[in-house]
């Protein structure tokens, strides 16, 4: 009985219920978004850090979300953040393993980060003292990029 009530007797229309929706993307949006698989996070960020040769100062802490993939200024590398700086990596040409750090701030010289749309797509904006950087977020949304760096 249940089974013919969801279908109309005069014209066979079926009243099934929705489909589940797919999850959001959380890259920001953008038309791209839909044909983008997700990337699954790193999950040894020190492993990481330490095969490619990063120095690290003595009392700076590395966090495991602290590691994302992005895009600034058009090149396409890896952002680190840890208790003391955010660094810009790129893969270095030539060389396996080991990224050249392109960008290597301090974050107490960090002024403000705030999320913004810029471009149709949601980017972080972080200002520091010398300029501002705008991070597209590949593998998360933005978000959670601005908030690692004003916790």
């Amino acid at each position: 009985m249940l089974a013919a009530a969801r279908k109309c007797r005069f014209c066979g229309y079926r009243f099934e219920p929705p489909a589940p929706q797919r999850p959001q993307r959380s890259s920001g949006g953008g038309l791209l978004d839909l044909i983008r698989t997700p990337t699954s996070p790193i999950e040894d960020v020190p492993a990481l850090v330490e095969e490619w040769g990063i120095d690290l100062w003595p009392d700076e802490v590395l966090r495991d979300d602290g590691l994302c993939f992005a895009e600034i200024e058009g090149e396409i590398g890896y952002v680190l953040v840890t208790s003391s700086r955010f660094r810009f990596m790129v893969a270095a040409r030539g060389r396996r393993g080991a990224p050249e750090v392109r960008i290597n701030r301090e974050l107490q010289r960090l002024r403000g980060a705030a999320v913004e749309r810029r471009r149709l797509r949601k980017v972080a904006v972080l200002r520091f003292d010398d300029g501002e950087l705008v991070v597209q977020v590949q593998t998360g949304p933005p978000e959670k990029l601005v908030d690692l760096l004003t916790v």
